[in-house]
């Protein structure tokens, strides 16, 4: 659990290029993510990482085409969001993670737009790190989460106590953290049952 999505997609992006900078020192990102994402790779860029920032079609979709040709052997990770903040494209996200799911590269997505809008389920879309901002679904302000897949090692961002199994250190938003457990829980049950009512439509 974070402080939001700032903090979540920062602690994704350092955390996992900490942990695996022996791998290589290549990453890849789009140039339409949001500023917290964009930023944090220009200072990886400072820190002596190559960037490939992929473009995106005239209608704001990431080319698959190219992010499968821009994988490389030192390629640490790939970080596409779910959906544009300013468009509200959602990305060929499911495609993305069957590229890369027999390599080593992470797969991040910054879900933090498209959490409450649509079912996600990071481990069917072979998503290895997924952030969330608890706002943008009615939870409170000043929470989020990041999932990371068992599989991979992060470096913790914020030293001190073994809080978050051992990744997060701090005293955790107790509050925060409730608050976002129950209103994931009831805009979950609301996309099931808005689902399900669509589906009866279409018979």
């Amino acid at each position: 659990f974070t402080s939001g999505g700032t903090e979540a997609d920062n602690w994704a992006l350092f955390g996992v290029c900490d942990a695996h900078s022996e791998k290589g020192k290549h990453i890849i990102t789009t140039k339409i993510e949001h500023s917290s994402v964009l930023k944090t790779f220009e200072n990886l860029e400072k820190q002596g990482y190559e960037v490939t920032f992929l473009d995106v079609t005239k209608d704001g979709i990431v080319d698959v085409k190219q992010l499968k040709n821009a994988v490389r052997k030192d390629t640490v990770i790939v970080s596409i969001m779910y959906a544009n903040n300013e468009t509200g494209v959602k990305q060929p996200i499911k495609e993305i993670g069957k590229i890369l799911e027999n390599t080593s590269v992470m797969f991040h997505t910054d879900a933090v737009q498209a959490i409450g809008k649509f079912k996600i389920y990071p481990k069917e879309l072979k998503i290895g790190a997924l952030t969330v901002s608890s706002h943008k679904f009615y939870g409170p302000k000043g929470a989020g989460f990041v999932f990371i897949d068992k599989k991979y090692n992060v470096e913790k961002e914020i030293c001190g106590g073994s809080q978050e199994r051992n990744r997060r250190a701090g005293t955790e938003n107790v509050n925060g953290i409730l608050g976002t457990g129950v209103a994931l829980e009831e805009i979950y049950e609301k996309i099931l049952k808005r689902d399900k009512i669509d589906s009866t439509r279409k018979e």
